[in-house]
């Protein structure tokens, strides 16, 4: 489930970023640059994850995008435009959010409610199952609670 949502994302991502920039910058004709961009396959790959840098449980892919990219129309393996990867980033994000959030409610039924902070949903609950609480919190929220209660 979470490598569908993934893979969503960076169909995404390759049709709007994918591109290499063959010609020179240097060169101008009318103000403009003689360079041409041309569609390219990006190589990406995305591992999973299973803890965070604490050691606490958390499922997450990593994706790392290589500096070179084959362009569609010649085949050959050139610079990607990685200026503009910055621009789908956000879009990316929200696309792999959305499948994963509709995958957990076809599988576990569970139900949405937006975060206090609006950026993303939160899972309320597991269709029939009683609300639980966490344990104990992460390293992480740990960390962060002390680090606000030093700054007061």
């Amino acid at each position: 489930m979470i490598w569908q949502a993934v893979h969503a994302g960076f169909e995404y991502f390759q049709k709007e970023a994918g591109y290499t920039h063959a010609g020179s910058n240097n060169t101008r004709v009318h103000g403009r640059e003689t360079g041409q961009w041309h569609e390219a396959d990006l190589a990406v790959a995305h591992w999973l994850q299973h803890t965070s840098r604490d050691g606490d449980m958390q499922l997450h892919v990593h994706s790392q995008i290589a500096h070179v990219a084959k362009t569609a129309s010649d085949g050959k393996w050139r610079a990607p435009d990685s200026l503009g990867y910055n621009e789908h980033v956000g879009a990316v994000a929200a696309i792999v959010s959305q499948h994963l959030e509709e995958a957990l409610t076809a599988r576990f039924g569970l139900e949405w409610t937006a975060r206090d902070d609006g950026h993303g949903l939160v899972a309320n609950d597991i269709a029939g199952e009683p609300r639980r609480e966490p344990t104990a919190p992460g390293a992480r929220l740990r960390q962060a609670t002390t680090n606000q209660r030093l700054r007061r």
